[in-house]
């Protein structure tokens, strides 16, 4: 299926896990956005670590039109649960997304892990003036560490273009056990790094979708999962084709 597909063809409220299929298997998190209304962003994993919206004032049906974050105040507090928001021994996401701005006023965060005051747990990050060249990187409980990737120049993103992006980490402690790939390539050339990371701590902060902190950003999400375990290109590249692969059929309308 072609990204366009990918809006038009979402499972219905209330789908459920195939648990049996191999593209479950670690998957710690899974939000649709297929609700059709209300103020909570169900999480079909077996931990159900349902995410609240906080700053909609009235959210609107997104079946198949994926959930805008405004840049300003929107977002989705998925918990602290550690098995979305610790995961020290390496992980993976997978989003589909369209950014309605690449030109920041400041930092773009899609997803993160945050505590506020420069702790930053891990995150998919947009920096001003970087052009659409999103980073991932993971740090230490104070950031005063941490190791990452960043998008080519070739690959950046720009505004209004729908994107599948995923990223994996190994659980080592250096940047090339991180990798980000666009559309199921591999896109990461640059290393974005800082001090001798030597793991991760745990700070007890939420796993934020659409912010991280008091950073925000401006775009349209359709789809986020969160797996605890590095994946390979080839799961990559059938997340891609089909990220509803591991979906069954709803278990009410």
């Amino acid at each position: 299926m072609n990204l366009e597909q990918v809006l038009t063809n979402k499972p219905l409220f209330g789908a459920r896990l195939n648990m049996a299929h191999p593209l479950a298997h670690k998957l710690n998190g899974c939000w649709l956005l297929n609700e059709t209304g209300g103020l909570r962003a169900m999480d079909l994993s077996p931990y159900r670590n349902h995410g609240t919206l906080v700053g909609f004032s009235s959210p609107p049906r997104r079946p198949f039109n994926g959930l805008p974050f405004d840049g300003a105040a929107t977002y989705i507090n998925c918990g602290n649960d550690n098995r979305i928001a610790y995961l020290p021994n390496g992980f993976s996401w997978v989003i589909f997304f369209k950014l309605a701005s690449i030109a920041h006023t400041g930092n773009n965060l899609i997803i993160a892990v945050d505590n506020i005051v420069a702790a930053r747990q891990w995150a998919l990050w947009g920096q001003e003036g970087q052009a659409g060249r999103l980073r991932f990187y993971v740090s230490n409980s104070g950031a005063t560490a941490y190791i990452g990737r960043q998008m080519s120049a070739a690959s950046a993103l720009v505004a209004g273009e729908l994107a599948c992006l995923g990223g994996t980490w190994d659980g080592t402690n250096t940047s090339a056990g991180i990798k980000i790939f666009k559309n199921a390539i591999q896109v990461d050339d640059t290393n974005f790094q800082n001090g001798a990371f030597v793991g991760r701590t745990d700070t007890g902060q939420s796993l934020e979708i659409g912010r991280g902190g008091t950073l925000y950003t401006s775009a349209k999400i359709y789809l986020v999962m969160l797996y605890a375990k590095k994946l390979v290109q080839k799961e990559i590249e059938a997340l891609y084709a089909d990220p509803y692969q591991p979906m069954g059929m709803p278990l009410f309308i």
